[in-house]
């Protein structure tokens, strides 16, 4: 099993260890279109060769800092848009330097901080339309590098 769809179920709670007996395998999993509202930071924890991940159009608040760590040089695409994020912390995406794809559109963002994405040095989208941007923290660091959509 490489690919796995939860979308479109309903579904509010997720256990941390679905994918403990597959996990190894897991390629790309869709969690969108649901009502998940919360994440365990345990849910990813064996599935290392995950390259796409999607919770899109959920009713998620926050997401936990630590969730990505063992996707650090495999993940991909990350799809968080239509939620409830208010913030995206610093240490979320930290590492993740083959990210090619961020959608945090249609989400309650209020402001970002380039720490945020300076690990991003694959990045070519990154969408944050839809949210509540209200200031950018700038710093001498430059960040996206390689992006060619914002």
């Amino acid at each position: 099993m490489s690919e796995v769809w939860f979308s479109h179920n309903y579904i509010r709670t997720v256990d941390g260890d679905i994918f403990k007996f597959s996990a190894e395998k897991l390629k790309s999993v869709d969690f969108s279109n649901n009502q998940l509202s919360s994440l365990p930071i345990e849910l990813f924890a064996n599935a290392r060769n995950l390259e796409k991940i999607s919770f899109a159009n959920n009713t998620l608040n926050q997401i936990p800092e630590k969730l990505f760590v063992s996707q650090q040089r495999r993940l991909l695409t990350l799809d968080a848009s239509g939620n409830l994020l208010r913030s995206v912390s610093d240490q979320l995406l930290k590492n993740l330097t083959n990210l090619i794809s961020l959608d945090l559109s249609y989400n309650e963002v209020e402001g970002l901080k380039p720490e945020t994405f300076s690990d991003l040095k694959t990045l070519q989208l990154l969408k944050l339309d839809h949210n509540r941007c209200v200031y950018y923290i700038r710093t001498k660091k430059k960040t996206c590098n390689n992006c060619r959509t914002l």
